[in-house]
């Protein structure tokens, strides 16, 4: 069953002038179709999704002005096992427009999810917020995927994080990777087409992949001012194919694995195939 989250609220203003930073006299015009659904002034979350919660989908709305995070989701895991099934699978989250949020809550996100797999994030707009625009608690199943997101002006509150940022500290027990046998091995994520700026504090980079992130694949990304953090171990996080202009991850560099020794044969961490453009001659890639 598909779940459509909109309501009979009609909008009649197409175009959207919203200043971004009046220091930088920088102006977004939105020009696309007006939004379904209006989330402004809430103290708490805009939205929540927990339990068991199959294929929802929340499409071209507006968030702004929120407590907390725009959209949450948490699933009801027996221990580190979800083989209980309550837990949200297949939400999709797209072509949103968000935007000064978390004003109660600073660890607040367009996107937050927990206990949560095959999630898509995509052709959404996040810009304005105090930390991560989004953040996977855990790893969970897996078998998400976040493309086409444009993602700036994160982490204006808070530092030690990136534009989008992943935790990862306890294996979960699921069927997620081939939907029949119970592995703690998730699914990969795909994360790809993505255009991330990692200005203000974000300087965990553009992608954060932080306390033993797991089986991502990042790859077809442009990132500006940020590179990739794969810290303090996890495995199978592979890198390829990103373009990554005047970088850094706490200092210039393309990729930071500075927690942690590099990891042993069999892990499959990858960083390959990318292009760094660094600030100056000489700098350090790694």
């Amino acid at each position: 069953m598909t779940f459509i989250i909109t309501t009979c609220l009609i909008i009649i203003i197409v175009v959207v002038v919203v200043v971004i930073d009046v220091d930088e006299c920088c102006i977004l015009t939105y020009l696309g179709p007006p939004p379904r659904f209006v989330s402004q002034h809430l103290d708490s979350n805009a939205i929540s999704i927990n339990g068991y919660a199959i294929n929802v989908t929340i499409d071209g709305n507006e968030f702004v002005s929120l407590g907390q995070n725009a959209i949450a989701s948490w699933g009801r895991a027996d221990g580190n096992s979800g083989l209980n099934g309550l837990y949200p699978s297949g939400t999709t989250i797209s072509n949103n427009f968000c935007h000064e949020i978390g004003h109660i809550q600073k660890q607040s996100s367009f996107y937050f999810q927990a206990e949560t797999a095959r999630t898509t994030i995509r052709n959404n707009i996040v810009f304005n917020i105090p930390r991560a625009a989004i953040n996977f608690n855990d790893g969970f199943g897996g078998g998400n995927e976040m493309t086409a997101n444009l993602l700036f002006n994160t982490c204006r509150e808070s530092s030690d994080h990136g534009a989008f940022n992943s935790w990862d500290r306890l294996p979960y027990i699921t069927t997620v990777r081939d939907g029949k046998t119970s592995s703690s091995v998730p699914a990969i994520n795909d994360m790809h087409h993505n255009f991330i700026v990692a200005n203000y504090a974000a300087d965990g980079g553009c992608l954060d992949n932080d306390d033993g992130s797991s089986y991502y694949d990042i790859h077809h990304n442009a990132c500006v001012f940020g590179g990739h953090k794969s810290d303090f171990d996890g495995n199978k996080k592979r890198s390829f194919s990103n373009l990554h202009l005047y970088p850094s991850v706490y200092g210039v560099t393309c990729v930071s694995i500075g927690a942690q020794e590099l990891p042993p044969e069999g892990y499959a961490e990858a960083y390959q195939n990318n292009t760094c453009v660094l600030p100056d001659a000489g700098d350090n890639y790694m």
